[in-house]
């Protein structure tokens, strides 16, 4: 039986629908809050900036993280990984990302949009 190999991009794709607990309109992609992704054979690595490090929600995105990639068969485990540095910044966040928020009603001091 063959197996199936895994890569970033089909990883990156699944990230795309795991969003923010606090703000259902952003994606943590969109946030910037993916720094790393990895894959060894049947693993997969995901390395985060949290947007503080006090974040209430970081359980919550794990936990979401974590069942989207299960969602792929050839994925067996996966870790979650909060990084203390590089610190978030909002430069970090897509212009899908601004869009995101501007809809939950939130504007991003970085997109000089008034």
């Amino acid at each position: 039986m063959a197996t199936v190999q895994l890569n970033t991009e089909e990883i990156y794709k699944l990230l795309e629908d795991v969003k923010d607990p606090e703000i259902d309109t952003v994606s943590i992609l969109d946030l910037g809050m993916v720094e790393d992704v990895t894959v060894s054979g049947q693993d997969v690595s995901v390395k985060m900036l949290p947007t503080f490090l006090g974040c209430p929600a970081l359980s919550i995105i794990q936990k979401n993280v974590e069942s989207a990639l299960r969602q792929l068969p050839a994925v067996k485990n996966v870790s979650v990984e909060f990084l203390r540095s590089p610190s978030w910044t909002s430069d970090r966040i897509t212009e899908k990302g601004k869009a995101g928020l501007k809809v939950f009603g939130i504007s991003s001091s970085s997109t000089n949009e008034k």
